[in-house]
């Protein structure tokens, strides 16, 4: 998963990953703080096998995820969501 910055200046944000089951339940949850240099496509996450993609447990049509991705810019909160499945 990438982030794009179009700005002139690099961007400090914050990246949540969050796991959740197909009735809403929430299964497991990271942050990461990233900086994004100015007028750059950075990666996110990347990852490989389901065995470390997926939360303890579960199975890949019984889940997705959500990345959102905020930054405090001009002192608003800029944020992007994308959900991912799996199936």
């Amino acid at each position: 998963m990438l982030a794009v910055s179009d700005r002139w200046e690099t961007v400090n944000a914050t990246a949540d990953l969050t796991w959740f089951d197909w009735s809403g339940n929430m299964l497991n949850s990271t942050s990461q703080d990233l900086t994004i240099p100015s007028l750059n496509i950075s990666q996110v996450y990347s990852a490989s096998g389901l065995d470390t993609i997926l939360p303890n447990g579960s199975n890949a049509s019984g889940v997705f995820m959500l990345l959102n991705i905020s930054a405090n810019l001009e002192g608003e909160t800029i944020s992007a969501e994308q959900y991912v499945s799996l199936l």
